[in-house]
């Protein structure tokens, strides 16, 4: 079962991603064809990007496409947040019958 990650979980998995990719660079040891793929690599990491997210190469095009991913994430946590101040004072000082059948 795939739990759900938080938005900072999933940053930090795109910057070691990104750190995985800048140590690869930096090692000498790449073809040309693997350095170019490698670059890109680390650009969608840095980026907070996939490949599906990504029509071309243009760095301005990627930054608009993050720029909007993380404007989304931060509107969802937003729309929670309301929603969690919404509930009744009520409701959060009630105690919750749990039936064990």
């Amino acid at each position: 079962m795939t739990m759900t990650q938080t938005l900072k979980q999933r940053l930090d998995i795109a910057s070691a991603e990104a750190e995985e990719a800048l140590s690869m660079l930096v090692s000498g040891s790449l073809s040309r064809e693997q350095f170019a793929d490698i670059v890109r690599r680390f650009t969608l990491a840095k980026f907070f990007l996939t490949e599906e997210e990504c029509p071309n190469d243009n760095i301005f095009c990627l930054a608009e496409i993050s720029i909007e991913k993380l404007l989304s994430q931060n509107d969802k946590a937003s729309r929670w947040r309301k929603a969690q101040t919404r509930v009744p004072i009520k409701a959060l000082l009630t105690p919750k019958r749990f039936s064990c059948r």
